[in-house]
């Protein structure tokens, strides 16, 4: 039963299978042509679609014809159900081909090529790429569209290393990625077109070095930078290197520097800052350096406002200390160099010159004269001491003290030493071994030698006497001495400058400062030398006017025969001798005058006088020359009288023996009126007493009138003298000018030809008293006495012999 069964399936088959062939045999034969006829599928997609729903339709429809069947020899089997058999299985076909298969393909299986295959151009899907044959070193692995890498892979080098895993796009790393060598993480980030772009981080070593911005593979626009793991940098970038507005970083994490940079290094404005975050400068930089304007922040507190080049300041600072001015001039390295100014706490200028290694440069301060030291000191923060060798001109405030000689007319005061110390406040900082001061520099040939030093400091100098350790160096010019506390040769308590030599030899014993001039034995000589005290300025005493001799006045008066010839000599001498005083004082003016006259005029041709004072000048002249020639013509007068008088040459004696001064106020009118009557009577005559009272009361009144002449005479050349002596103190010492010098000298010239006017007068009216009473002026005060009673005597013997015309001017 199972056999037959069997064959007659096998029969059902083989009728089926060549009903089958032979149905399809006619069909395929169009189906062939219209195959071939097809260059595309998707052109006749549409067509077949069309036809798979017309045969959908007919199917559905069911056979309703014997036609609609293939007859077999047993079986009829419908032409509808072969054909859905055969459109399901080209359906299915198709459906594995196109859907099925490449999903799977590039989901569940990699494709793996040697590098070089020909399919790798056009294929899409996963694939492992490979460098050798036998599939053992990988170039790249994801997936391909076209044969060009999309979305997610990787790449390896030529060990075989992964290089990189990330995205891709157009055969690109582009997206999120990580890149490695020698399979080491170098960067983790965005990619684009195959370089670092956008967002990342770089690595070295494995530490990381750098996350922020990138642009084209480098570092650009914000980003940090690290160094062994700490953060060194934080700011833009530009073409990989720090450029822009960033901030740099110690290794401790501390903030070194924030501001502008460019190429990796501090450019343009910004501010450094140590390790402890404290300020260290702020301003511009340049390649790293300060450069331009800044503020140096220094250590010991302060700051240095400069211009900066190479990161040393240029030029002219300004070195600010608790926020005011300290120093402004120039600079070297650490210290103050070169011309510059110190101030006060107060903002005052206390010494404006030449400065070395940080303190005054003594060498230069040696070379000054004292005018120009005040210059330098500032004239109101100086005073003056007394000193056994010159004058010290004194700074409290700067604690500084030189040694000064005088000055002459032929040469300047001039410095001969210059001591340091430290002032009472602490603000003024110029000792060696204080904050940014430091041993000058001295020449090669310098001999230097350190010990045990026993110091005297001169009056002024804010230091006491003792035993102090020192160093001394010497050179050919000068000398340097510096003096410790101690044998450690750390803060200086004084550094001396001396120049070699020994002060001028002014043939002076003391000292005084020009405010107390005329007390002090030392200026008193010295005004001596320079002519200045009883003298005419001519280098002689007042007694040797060159207009007068020496001769004793009573050799002339004994020429004179008679009472009446004394007398009149006496007036022509006295009258000869003021002019001669008054002319030599003129004269003394005119020199003075004419010297001033000659450097103001040489000072106006180099351009630096002034047309106006040499003007004056000229006038002064000119009025001193006509003054004097009218004191000839009186001199020649006088001459005159005293020659007719008694053949006497005034210019021959001692005039100034004639003078006579006594207190007429302390003289008893009465006794004198007595006098004079008795006088008058031993003559002969008939005297009015009272009239006699009266005329020696006029005369005493006289005599009191010129005695307060004297007087007012005498107070104002003590007073011009006084002032001779301070103006000779201030230009001794370079204070004061040779102009305001030789004012005063003319002052007092002109003060002393006014006391000699006084003396001659009073003189004069005292003799008038004299004729008066009979010659009680000449006994009484030792006045020519044993001339003048003989004459007085002889007169009055004359009288009583011969009356005089016209009888006594007492006559009752």
């Amino acid at each position: 039963m199972l056999s037959y069964l069997w064959n007659q399936l096998i029969r059902s088959g083989g009728v089926f299978v060549r009903t089958i062939r032979a149905f399809f045999t006619r069909r395929l034969t169009g189906v062939t042509a219209r195959v071939r006829r097809a260059t595309n599928f998707s052109r006749n997609a549409t067509r077949m679609a069309t036809a798979s729903v017309q045969s959908a339709v007919s199917v559905a429809q069911g056979p309703t014809r014997r036609e609609d069947y293939v007859e077999t020899s047993r079986l009829l089997i419908s032409k509808a159900l072969l054909l859905k058999i055969f459109l399901g299985v080209i359906a299915a076909g198709l459906i594995l081909y196109f859907l099925v298969w490449p999903f799977v393909l590039s989901n569940f299986f990699t494709a793996r090529f040697v590098v070089g295959d020909g399919r790798i151009s056009s294929w899409s899907g996963r694939v492992v790429v490979y460098a050798d044959a036998g599939k053992t070193q990988p170039l790249y692995a994801g997936r391909l569209e076209n044969g060009v890498l999309q979305g997610r892979g990787e790449e390896y080098d030529e060990n075989g290393l992964l290089a990189y895993e990330g995205w891709f796009q157009d055969g690109m790393r582009a997206g999120n990625g990580t890149a490695y060598e020698d399979g080491v993480m170098v960067y983790s980030g965005q990619f684009v077109a195959g370089a670092y772009e956008g967002t990342g981080t770089a690595y070295a070593d494995g530490r990381m070095v750098y996350t922020g911005q990138f642009v084209a593979g480098v570092y650009e626009g914000r980003g940090k930078l690290y160094e062994d793991g700490a953060l060194q940098y934080e700011g833009s970038f530009q073409d990989g290197t720090a450029s822009g507005s960033g901030t740099a970083y110690y290794a401790s994490g501390t903030v070194s520097y924030s501001g502008q940079f460019h190429n990796g290094l501090p450019e343009g404005t910004g501010t450094a800052y140590d390790e402890d975050g404290q300020v260290l400068y702020t301003g511009g930089f340049a390649a790293g350096a300060y450069h331009g304007s800044g503020t140096l922040y220094l250590p010991e507190g302060g700051t240095l406002e400069a211009e900066f080049a190479d990161g040393d300041p240029q030029g002219v600072v300004r070195w600010n200390r608790d926020g005011r001015l300290y120093y402004e001039g120039g600079w070297n390295g650490a210290q103050s160099s070169g011309f510059g100014t110190l101030y006060s706490q107060s903002g005052a200028v206390l010494y404006a010159g030449q400065l070395s290694g940080g303190t005054l440069d003594g060498n230069w301060l040696l070379g000054l004269t004292a005018t120009q030291l005040r210059a330098a000191l500032g004239e109101d923060n100086t005073r003056n001491v007394s000193n056994a060798d010159g004058f010290l001109i004194v700074s409290d405030a700067l604690g500084l003290a030189a040694l000064c000689s005088y000055q002459t007319q032929a040469e300047e005061s001039q410095v001969y030493a210059v001591y340091l110390f430290q002032p009472e406040e602490e603000w003024i900082r110029l000792l060696p071994g204080m904050e940014r001061v430091s041993l000058p520099t001295w020449p090669e040939d310098t001999e230097s030698w350190s010990g045990q030093l026993r110091f005297q400091p001169p009056t002024g100098v804010a230091l006491e006497a003792g035993t102090y350790h020192g160093q001394v160096f010497s050179t050919s010019e000068s000398r340097a001495t510096i003096l410790y506390a101690s044998g450690e040769e750390s803060v200086s308590l004084l550094l001396e400058w001396t120049r070699l030599g020994a002060l001028p030899d002014d043939g002076m014993d003391g000292v005084s400062d020009g405010s107390s001039a005329g007390g002090d034995g030392r200026l008193e000589a010295f005004l001596e030398i320079l002519d200045l005290l009883e003298t005419n300025g001519a280098g002689t005493q007042a007694t040797q006017n060159p207009y007068y001799g020496t001769a004793p006045v009573a050799s002339a008066l004994s020429a004179c025969q008679s009472l009446e010839q004394a007398n009149r000599l006496i007036e022509a001498m006295l009258d000869y001798w003021e002019q001669s005083e008054r002319q030599s004082a003129l004269e003394e003016n005119l020199t003075r005058t004419q010297a001033l006259l000659e450097e103001a005029r040489a000072a106006q041709s180099m351009g630096q006088g002034d047309a106006g004072a040499v003007a004056d000048l000229e006038a002064e002249e000119a009025a001193l020359q006509g003054e004097i020639q009218s004191c000839i013509t009186q001199r020649k007068k006088a001459e005159v009288q005293a020659k007719a008088v008694a053949d006497v040459t005034p210019a021959s004696y001692a005039l100034e023996e004639l003078l006579l001064f006594f207190d007429p106020t302390q003289q008893d009118v009465s006794q004198l009126a007595q006098v004079a009557v008795a006088y008058a009577q031993s003559a002969g005559q008939t005297v009015d007493a009272n009239a006699v009272t009266a005329q020696v009361k006029t005369e005493l009144i006289d005599l009191a009138e010129a005695d307060v002449h004297i007087q007012s005479a005498l107070s104002a050349y003590q007073s011009a003298a006084a002032s001779v002596r301070t103006a000779a103190g201030e230009f001794a010492m370079g204070r004061g000018s040779k102009t305001a010098w030789y004012e005063a000298l003319s002052a007092q010239a002109d003060a002393r030809a006014e006391l000699c006017a006084a003396l001659a007068a009073f003189t004069s009216r005292a003799n008038t008293l004299n004729q008066t009473t009979g010659g009680w002026v000449s006994r009484t005060f030792a006045w020519y006495d044993d001339i003048l009673s003989p004459l007085f005597q002889s007169a009055a013997e004359e009288a009583v012999g011969s009356p005089s015309v016209g009888g006594s001017p007492f006559a009752a």
